[in-house]
C-alpha cells in the first residue's frame, strides 16, 4: 500500500483543485449535478474548490464506465483541461458494483463509482490521455500543478501538500507529491507509456521508506525501511501467476535471508502484553503467532499455505487452551464448548455477537446500546443471499453471484414497513419500484417514517467481521 495518492487523486477526487482552509469550507459550494439517462447518471458536474462554480465534469457510458473528465482549472467557466479514459470494464478484483444507489428528490437513482473508487484505493491514475489548453491551443505535453489533502483531524484540521504532474503526449511522465508537517509526505512516481515504472515514497526526500518497481504496470519488487533508520531492510518479490506469487526477504547482518522470524512490537490484549511474530521459510510466510510476552503463552496461531490462510487457532480467554479454530480453505469454524468441538456456537464481544451454524457465520449483531439492543443486524441466509437491518428489522436484501462473489441484485425497504420498495439490478444498472398492497387500516401495519437514503457502503465479513466484502462466505 502506497503512502499517499498520486495522479488518481487529481482526476478522481473532487477536492483536488484547491486546498480547503477549514471544516466550514466543506459545507460551502454547489452540490453535485446529475444528468440521468434512465436510472443511471451519465454526466456529473461538481464544484471542486467550493466557490459556487462548477469546474469538473465526468462522463460515463451505459455500463457506468468513466470515459472522459473535463476540468476548469482557472475558474473562468471554460474547460481548459480534459482526459479521455481508456479503461473498459471494472478492474479485476473489484468486488463492488459499478454504481451506488442515491436518493435524488423522491426517486432512487444509480450514480457511477467503480473506476473512481478503484483508482483511489490503488492510488493509480485511470489510463487515458490528457490535454491542456495553453495559449488557446490544446497540447498534450504540459505541467500541471495543484494541491491535495494529505490528512487531517477534527482538532488540527486538514493538511495539504503540493502536487506536480508532468505530461508527455497526454500520458503522465512524472508525478511528485510533497509537503505537510504532521502528515509529511514525499512521493515521486515515474511513468512510461502511461504505466508506472518506479515509485519512491517517504516522509522526506532524504528519508525514503519504500521503493516500488513495476513491469508493464504490475508490481514486481517492493523494498522497505521497516525500522526507520533510513536503510532498506526488507525486499518483497512478486511473480505473477506463480505459486507462491510473493516472497519476502529480510536483511540481517548484511545478508538477505529468506528463512527468519519477524518480531513485532508488544501491545495490550485483555490486560496483558502480547507480541505478534511472523515465521518465514524461503521467503514465504508459513506461520504467525501471538504470544504473551511475559510467559510465552500462545494466544493465536495462523498457518499459511501459498501466502493465504489455511488454519487459525485462538485462545479467546487466555486460559492456556485453544478454544476457537477456523479452517479457511473449507470455510468452516469451530469452538470448544463444554470440552467438545462444536460448529453451532455463539461468540460474544463488547461490540458484537456472532452466531455460527454448521461452522459458518449465520448472524452478526453489532453496536449494542445500554439496554443491550444491537443497532446493526446482518443475516447470512446462504452463500449468495444476505439480509441487513437495524434493531432487529430487516431493510435490505442482497443477492450475489456465487462464482465471482459480485453483488448482482438488491432489494430495499425505503419507508420502514418491513417490505421491499425498490429492486436494484447491478448487472443491467436499473432500479424497479415494487408494488405494495395498500394500507389495511389495522394497527401496526402503517408504513414507518424512516427513509433509507444512505449510499451503498457494504460492511459484510467473511468468517470474521474484518474483510469488508459485500457478499457472504462461499460454501
Amino acid at each position: 500500500m502506497n503512502m499517499t495518492a498520486t495522479l488518481a487523486l487529481l482526476i478522481a477526487l473532487p477536492l483536488a483543485s484547491a486546498p480547503l482552509k477549514s471544516r466550514q469550507t466543506l459545507l460551502r459550494g454547489l452540490g453535485p449535478k446529475y444528468e440521468f439517462h434512465g436510472d443511471l447518471a451519465r454526466k456529473i458536474a461538481q464544484d471542486s474548490n467550493r466557490n459556487d462554480k462548477y469546474d469538473r465534469w465526468e462522463y460515463y457510458d451505459e455500463r457506468a464506465r468513466l470515459t472522459k473528465i473535463e476540468l476548469d482549472t482557472n475558474n473562468d467557466g471554460k474547460v481548459d483541461m480534459r482526459c479521455v479514459v481508456d479503461a473498459k470494464g471494472t478492474p479485476k478484483g473489484w468486488p463492488f458494483p459499478r454504481a451506488m444507489v442515491l436518493k435524488v428528490g423522491d426517486d432512487y437513482k444509480l450514480v457511477p463509482q467503480g473506476i473512481i473508487l478503484w483508482a483511489l484505493r490503488r492510488y493509480e491514475p485511470p489510463p487515458g490521455r490528457a490535454e491542456k489548453l495553453v495559449d488557446g491551443k490544446w497540447t498534450r505535453t504540459f505541467t500541471y500543478r495543484t494541491s491535495i489533502c494529505l490528512g487531517g483531524s477534527p482538532i488540527s484540521g486538514n493538511e495539504y501538500g503540493n502536487v506536480l504532474v508532468e505530461y508527455s503526449d497526454g500520458r503522465p511522465k512524472r508525478v511528485l507529491v510533497s509537503g505537510g508537517r504532521f502528515h509529511a509526505t514525499y512521493q515521486e512516481t515515474t511513468y512510461k507509456d502511461g504505466l508506472p515504472v518506479k515509485r519512491i515514497a517517504g516522509r522526506r526526500k532524504d528519508r525514503i521508506a519504500e521503493v516500488t518497481t513495476y513491469r508493464n504496470g504490475v508490481t514486481v519488487k517492493q523494498e522497505r525501511d521497516t525500522n526507520g533508520d533510513g536503510k532498506i531492510d526488507e525486499r518483497t518479490l512478486y511473480t505473477p501467476k506463480a505459486t507462491p506469487y510473493r516472497r519476502v526477504l529480510r536483511l540481517e547482518n548484511g545478508k538477505w535471508l529468506g528463512t527468519y522470524v519477524r518480531k513485532g512490537k508488544p501491545y495490550g490484549f485483555q490486560g496483558k502484553r502480547v507480541r505478534y511474530d511472523e515465521h518465514y521459510r524461503d521467503g514465504v510466510l508459513v506461520k504467525s503467532e501471538t504470544r504473551v510476552v511475559a510467559t510465552g503463552q500462545l494466544v493465536r496461531s495462523m498457518i499459511y499455505r501459498d501466502n493465504s490462510f489455511a488454519l487459525e487457532e485462538v485462545d479467546r480467554n487466555l486460559d492456556g487452551r485453544i478454544d476457537y479454530r477456523v479452517y479457511h480453505r473449507k470455510g468452516v469454524a469451530e469452538a470448544l464448548e463444554a470440552g467438545k468441538w462444536a460448529r453451532d456456537f455463539v461468540l460474544k464481544y463488547d461490540h458484537a455477537r456472532l452466531t455460527y451454524r454448521q461452522g459458518r457465520l449465520h448472524r452478526m449483531e453489532q453496536n449494542p446500546d445500554k439496554a443491550g439492543v444491537y443497532a446493526h443486524l446482518t443475516v447470512y441466509v446462504s452463500p449468495t443471499e444476505t439480509h441487513e437491518g437495524e434493531r432487529g428489522r430487516i431493510h435490505t436484501w442482497r443477492y450475489c453471484d456465487k462464482k465471482t462473489r459480485r453483488l448482482v441484485r438488491e432489494k430495499r425497504d425505503t419507508d420502514g414497513d418491513g417490505k421491499a420498495d425498490i429492486e436494484v439490478d447491478y448487472v443491467n444498472l436499473t432500479i424497479k419500484k415494487l408494488a405494495k398492497k395498500p394500507w389495511s387500516g389495522k394497527r401496526g401495519s402503517r408504513p414507518g417514517s424512516r427513509q433509507l437514503v444512505t449510499i451503498f457502503n457494504p460492511v459484510l465479513p467473511d468468517l470474521r467481521p474484518s474483510s469488508g466484502h459485500p457478499c457472504p462466505p462461499l460454501a
